[in-house]
């Protein structure tokens, strides 16, 4: 009895480190996101669905009303965008 109390104890903690975890990653790809001032709010909303919502691509096409094919696209060059802006940034 005491056993299983102490094991649910133990895994209700490593699942609250581990929410936090999650929270303070999301919140610092919500960061960057935001923080590209090269990416526009279609761009950014399309990132925090798929990375920070974690949908797939035909949820993400729903939700914008947009093809699959041109959620991909924007996708890609959301991506472009961000590398180029690091790349700036680190020369």
């Amino acid at each position: 009895e005491n056993l299983a109390a102490d094991l649910a104890i133990d895994l209700s903690r490593e699942i609250a480190k581990e929410q936090e975890t999650l929270r303070e990653l999301q919140s610092r790809a919500e960061e960057i996101f935001k923080g590209s001032s090269s990416l526009d709010f279609d761009e950014q909303q399309l990132l925090k669905l798929r990375y920070l919502y974690c949908m797939n691509w035909e949820e993400v096409s729903g939700y914008m009303y947009m093809t699959n094919r041109g959620v991909r696209k924007m996708h890609s060059r959301a991506l472009q965008k961000i590398f180029h802006a690091h790349e700036k940034c680190s020369s």
